[in-house]
Order: structure tokens, then sequence, then C-alpha cells
């Protein structure tokens, strides 16, 4: 497996944009920092909630300044369909192809993969 960094360094011409789900706290929101910050990615942010988003892109934009116009609040819910099929189509208008989904989310474990998420993932 490689690492962040060797995956980023193979291809510095071009800015990655990248979907990390389940990002307004924890982990995600420590990825979502890391990216933008450290590598120079354009981060989608990835909430079921627009205020947590929002807060979470405030915290690293006060965490790491040089990142704040690289990470944006994507308001998504990955059990529901009809968010995913939304928030695919908001980043679709933004002429954006995404490099990565983090599908750092949890779901129940009753639940499996959304088909709407799991398309995007497929077809973008």
């Amino acid at each position: 497996m490689q690492s962040i960094s060797s995956v980023m360094a193979a291809s510095t011409s071009q800015v990655r944009h990248i979907l990390v789900t389940g990002a307004n706290s924890g982990i995600g929101l420590a990825l979502c920092k890391l990216l933008a910050a450290e590598h120079g990615c354009h981060v989608y942010l990835g909430c079921r909630s627009a205020e947590k988003g929002a807060a979470a892109v405030a915290s690293i934009a006060v965490a790491a300044p040089l990142a704040k116009d690289r990470v944006e609040a994507l308001t998504i819910d990955v059990s529901d369909d009809v968010s995913c099929a939304a928030a695919a189509e908001a980043v679709r208008a933004k002429g954006v192809k995404l490099y990565a989904v983090v599908n750092n989310a949890g779901l129940l474990p009753c639940c499996s993969l959304p088909c709407s998420l799991r398309a995007w993932v497929t077809q973008s």
C-alpha cells in the first residue's frame, strides 16, 4: 500500500479534489486538515449537518490558515440516496472530478453502501 506522501508526490501539477465523509470530527477532520494543509489538496468535508460542517471548516482555517481556501463543507448523509445524489450534483456543478472518496462515515451494521454513493464512486 502506498503512503499518502508517495501518492500525492506522483503528480503535483494538478490539485487533487478529495471527498472525505464523516469529516466534521475525529479521524475525518484530521484527514481533511492533513490533505489540505500538507498535501495541497482541495477537500470536500462531508457531513450530515451543514452547521457542523461549517464549524469544522472554520476549525481547520484557525489551525492551518494556509489551507482555509482548500477546504469546503459538503452536506452528505451516506445512508440516504437522495443526499448522496445531491452532494454528487453539487460537486459536478463545480466542474470538478474527484480524485478520491474516503468513506469515513459510519453506517449501521445492517446497512450497506448506498446505491447512489456506490454509483458515484464507480462512475467518477
